[in-house]
């Protein structure tokens, strides 16, 4: 059965387009630009895939009780969760400047 996934794909669709832009127009040779814009990409996108099923492997539960329970506590880990836990996934910037 597939784990659910954060909501993610539209974002990192944005980041990938702007980044591609900035290769092409970076690198004259489309192969180049499709070989550093894969170099760049890879470690975030594999890093937000990992964190995601992990996400989604807590998030899985079939057995009534667990569901029951989790649903109960949700609320209350929410409220306290770290607001900066996710600053790195959140506030990725592209800097259209640098080369």
């Amino acid at each position: 059965m597939p784990h659910r996934q954060m909501p993610q794909g539209a974002s990192l669709a944005l980041e990938d387009a702007i980044v591609l832009a900035k290769c092409l127009r970076d690198l004259p040779d489309q192969e180049q630009a499709f070989a550093l814009f894969q170099k760049q990409r890879r470690d975030r996108v594999e890093q937000i895939v990992r964190y995601s099923r992990s996400i989604g492997r807590r998030k899985h539960a079939t057995n009534p009780v667990q569901v029951f329970f989790r649903d109960l506590m949700m609320p209350l880990f929410l409220r306290r969760a770290d607001k900066d836990a996710h600053r790195w996934m959140y506030e990725y910037r592209v800097d259209w400047e640098e080369n």
